[in-house]
């Protein structure tokens, strides 16, 4: 994928489940790059 200036990013906390999940993968297949952080 090429980064240019119009490249959408979205940091997402709590994406193991629920809401936070449903919203990365939502943005994700919008084409969002995605980063998504997850309790262990």
């Amino acid at each position: 994928m090429e980064i240019t200036d119009m490249t959408r990013v979205v940091a997402i906390t709590g994406a193991s489940n629920g809401m936070g999940l449903e919203a990365a993968k939502l943005f994700a297949k919008k084409g969002w790059i995605v980063y998504a952080g997850a309790a262990v």
